[in-house]
Parts: C-alpha cells; structure tokens; sequence
C-alpha cells in the first residue's frame, strides 16, 4: 500500500514537470518575441560564453541567470535562445512541483495537491511569463524549494535541514537579492515552542546554519585579504539601497504637494501619497490575481473555507508579510510595481485558494452535485486558458509586424540607433548596447547618435514631452522609412539617417 501510495506520488510530480514544459513551449510557440530584459541576459550569456565568467561579472553585479545560459550553451550545443527557454522551463517546472508540495505539506493535507497543481498550471499571470526570457524564475523556483527543507525543519528541528534552507536561499539569491529579506526573516516563523528559550533557539539553529555556509567563503577572502572589499560592497549596497527608498518616497512627495495638493494641507503629502500608492498596489494585485481566483478567494474568505490550519497560519503570516514588506518598499520608493513584483505574494494567496476550491469540491460531493460542480469547474478552466494560455502573443502585435518588416526589409549588419533593445536585437542590425539602453535620454539631451549610423528604430509608448521635443528637431535628418501602430498612443518607427548625415 505504501509502495503503491509512492508510485502515484512520483507519477504525480511527472505529470505536473510534463505538464509544465508543455506550457512553456506552447507559449514560447504562440509569442517567440524576446522580452527587453530577456536581450540584455543574452547579451551577458554571450560575453560570459565568449571572454568568460568574469566578463559578464564586469557587466553586471548578479549575472549567475546568463552564466547558466552560457554553460547550458556550452555543453548543448543549442543557440543561447534555445538554452535560455530550455533552463526557464526547467525552473517553471520546479517552481510548479516545489510549491504544491509545499502547500500540500504547510497545511497537512496531501489530497490538497492536485488542487493547488491545477491552480498553479493555470494561474494566468505565470504563464503569460512562460515565454519570457527572466532571471526571476530562478528567484521563485529556488525560493519556493526553499520553503520545503525549512517546513521539515520546523518539523524536526534537524541541523541537515537548515542549512538545506539556507543553501537554497542562497541559491535563489543569486538570481535576485530579494531572497535575503526571505532568509532574514522566515527564521521568525520558527518561533514556536513551550518556552521563551526554546522559541528562540528554534531561531537562531537557522541563523546559525547561514552563519555556517557562509563561513567557508569567508575564511577563504580573509586568508587572502579579499574579506574587506565585499563587506565595504555590502555595507554600499545598504546605505544606497536606504538612500534611494528615502530620497524616492520624499521626491515624489513633494511633486506631489507641488502638483497636486493645494498649500494648505501640503502637510498631508507623505500620507495621501502613500495611501494612494497602497490602494493603487492593492488593485494591481486584484488584476494579477486575475477575476476568477479573486472570485474563488473572495467566496472562500466570506464562507469561511479558506482558512488555513493552525499549523500553517505562522509560516503562512510571515511568508506574506515579508512578500508584501519587499512590494511595499518598491512602491514606495518607485511609485510604480511590475507585475512580476507580484509574483510571490499571488502564488501564496493560491494556498487559501485551493482551500477554497477543495471545500467546494468536497461540498458538491456529499450533497451529490457533482455534475453541477464538475461544469462550473469545466468553465472555470476555460476561462483561465483563455485569460492565461489563448492570449499569448498578444503582447504587442504591432511589435511583431515591425520585426518582421525589419527583418525582410533592412540590410544584414546595417549600424542601427534604437531606444528598444528588443528591436535593436531583432533587427539583424549591429549597436551599442550602452547607447540603446540610454535610447530615450540620449535622444532627449539631443545627444543620440548620427555619424555612423544607417537606421534609427524607435518605440514610443508613452508621453515623454522632453523625448518627442528633441524628436522634432531631429526630423529634418531623418527619412521615415515604415510606421507600425497599436491603435492607441504607441508606435514603432524606422527611420534611414541620410548620407550627409552619417557623414557629419
């Protein structure tokens, strides 16, 4: 029976890695676009490939997603595109396995398993990512497997299992530094115990486990008197960090007393300021989440079946506090959040989700409506498919239509000027990366380059007076060659610079 219960389990966790990789490729298949930051880790991948690992390190501070790549690309013999979707499908599918089984054993119920699975594979917002070329997916695969090895030691209180936590922190680390907010703060939800001193050494084992794998690393800088320039790195990194939440929350504060507030009540900005940010975030949440698990999660919060269990609320608390202080930050010292900001705190409000789809489902059984139950699921699947897998590719139609025109259109090598590295990259033309990536700002100082340079390619998507300004002036130089539209305020142009021009 155990032997049989096992056998189910492992074809379970096939089924769900095959299922993964499956929507990777169907994504990959309906949007094949590299996403902007996807061109800037294949360039990485390519330095890293080409002059090394320290190549890529002089390029960027956390590039282990690119040397990845370039190591895959190495020993497969694949294209640097192939092997970056191969390695993010690999890293969706852990993400998918580590956090069912994490749900299924935070709560104590393996027959939670398949209905977390089901909500996991069809949560639109990751899937839309599926295509995407992300050092992120690195982030919540490792971090989320993170998450088993620590429930074990809350379990167990073994050592083995700590420093598995911390090694998979530090793994996940490599891939965004969000992960040491996890790591500093999950050891809290090991305070549990009959005493004040026993809550506290449950603490502090992991703590010290991070102590522990640090250590070697360490010793190793210390005996080659290398140990000062990574902690004065750090302690930078810090103080910047620090500065730039402060500076950012008081600059647009005072924008927005100046703009938006009347002189009287400037006093008010850093609370209204704020509480519009929170309210904002709250309903980029409500859309990442997506209308149907809102209506799933809402319905089970109001009928009481989606509570956690006991066990489970402590690490639960903490794992959303700290997705939701990392957020919060953000927003605060940006004034904006990408969706993939949201990432985490969605997967951890699939948890009461599933809670709430499991109930329903165990309702409908026992008052014999499972008919009733099996087609508003049928629906419900549906209209997930539709939202998170049918509408791949619609990403920006208007983009494709200009690749492919650039593509049959411009001559091979041609010297090009975008302020898009994603066109710049598709373009089959040569760049300076230095230059794309400053594309707006060079173009706004009146600074974008014209010797040398055949085509300039340019996307506008939003209004930036200053751009489209210093875009004026440069029209007389510029002979517009195509013009592709989204039908509202974006557009991508391409222009040819005339000879006398590339001259100057």
């Amino acid at each position: 029976m155990l032997g049989s219960r096992s056998e189910n389990q492992r074809h379970f966790h096939l089924l769900l890695i095959a299922a993964s990789c499956a929507l990777s490729a169907l994504a990959i298949l309906r949007d094949p676009i590299i996403n902007d930051d996807g061109v800037f880790y294949l360039m990485l991948a390519h330095e890293a490939a080409d002059k090394g690992i320290a190549a890529a390190f002089a390029l960027f501070e956390l590039p282990f997603y690119a040397i990845l790549i370039a190591g895959l690309h190495q020993l497969s013999g694949l294209s640097l595109l192939a092997s970056a979707h191969l390695l993010d499908a690999a890293l969706l599918a852990l993400l998918v396995l580590s956090f069912t089984r994490f749900a299924a054993a935070l709560c104590g119920e393996r027959e939670l398993a398949p209905w977390i699975a089901l909500l996991v594979l069809l949560f639109p917002l990751l899937n839309e990512y599926r295509s995407f070329v992300l050092r992120d997916f690195g982030f919540w695969a490792l971090m989320v497997s993170a998450l088993l090895p620590l429930l074990r030691y809350q379990a167990t209180l073994r050592w083995r299992h700590g420093l598995g936590w911390a090694l998979l922190g530090a793994a996940a680390a490599a891939f965004r530094p969000e992960a040491l907010v996890y790591m500093a703060l999950l050891p809290l939800s090991c305070l549990q115990g009959e005493t004040l001193a026993t809550r506290l050494m449950n603490a502090a084992r992991l703590y010290a486990c991070m102590g522990l794998l640090a250590l070697v690393p360490l010793l190793v800088l210390a005996r080659f008197d290398m140990l000062q320039a990574p902690l004065d790195a750090l302690a930078g990194t810090l103080d910047s960090l620090a500065a730039n939440i402060a500076d950012g929350f008081a600059g647009a504060t005072a924008r927005y007393a100046d703009t938006v507030l009347d002189r009287r009540v400037g006093a008010l900005a850093p609370v209204s300021l704020a509480a519009g940010l929170m309210t904002v975030l709250a309903l980029k949440f409500a859309a990442a989440l997506g209308l149907v698990y809102c209506v799933l999660l809402g319905w089970g919060i109001a009928a009481g079946r989606a509570g956690l269990p006991s066990v489970a609320r402590g690490t639960w608390r903490v794992l959303a506090a700290t997705a939701l202080l990392i957020v919060v930050t953000f927003v605060l010292a940006h004034q904006f959040v990408a969706e993939r900001h949201l990432v985490m705190p969605c997967l951890l409000a699939l948890v009461p989700a599933a809670l709430a789809l499991r109930s329903l489902a165990d309702s409908a059984r026992r008052e014999r409506r499972q008919g009733a139950f099996h087609l508003v699921l049928g629906i419900a699947i549906a209209l997930l498919a539709a939202d998170g897998l049918v509408s791949f590719g619609t990403r920006q139609d208007y983009r494709h239509q200009a690749i492919a025109w650039m593509q049959g259109q411009l001559p091979e090598d041609a010297r090009v000027f975008s302020n898009d590295r994603t066109l710049a990259y598709y373009s089959g033309g040569h760049f300076d990366w230095n230059e794309v990536s400053e594309g707006d700002a060079l173009i706004a100082a009146r600074h974008a380059p014209l010797t040398g340079v055949e085509y300039w390619i340019l996307h506008r998507d939003r209004r930036d007076p200053a751009r489209d300004a210093a875009l004026a002036a440069y029209a007389p130089r510029l002979a517009s060659l195509a013009r592709f539209d989204n039908g509202h305020d974006a557009r991508i142009e391409v222009f040819r610079v005339t000879a006398g021009d590339r001259a100057q």
